[in-house]
């Protein structure tokens, strides 16, 4: 079975952009692109076995990055997790705020990815 990775965020370009560097660069994985956390939790749930790494934005409607990584992590804690915001982490009331009421470690950083960057993170 493929190990599968995915990114969220509700924004169309940010995740094509994503899917298209993951897909072109690291082979051996089935690379999705959800712009729904719903239906990316939905996914997840169906193929969790399959998982390596779950990539998701902070800010969404409906399920924030955070809550979504949650879920990801309590239902199958082996998968890696990468939370991403075009926003400052150690200025963002959302993200401060979580992680003072929850005692949750993830990997974070600014969407600034660079494609090397990101490539390394999957091995």
């Amino acid at each position: 079975m493929q190990k599968i990775v995915s990114v969220i965020d509700d924004d169309l370009d940010i995740s094509r952009l994503f899917y298209e560097v993951l897909h072109e660069n690291i082979n051996g994985v089935d690379v999705f692109s959800f712009n729904d956390p719903i239906l990316a939790l939905k996914h997840f749930a169906e193929n969790k076995s399959a998982y390596a790494l779950v990539i998701s934005d902070l800010r969404m409607s409906g399920l924030n990055g955070l809550e979504l990584l949650k879920k990801v992590k309590d239902s199958n804690s082996s998968v890696r997790t990468i939370l991403m915001s075009a926003y400052n982490f150690d200025e963002n009331k959302l993200f401060q705020e979580y992680m003072e009421k929850r005692n949750y470690r993830f990997d974070y950083s600014k969407t600034c990815y660079h494609s090397e960057t990101l490539s390394k993170s999957m091995r």
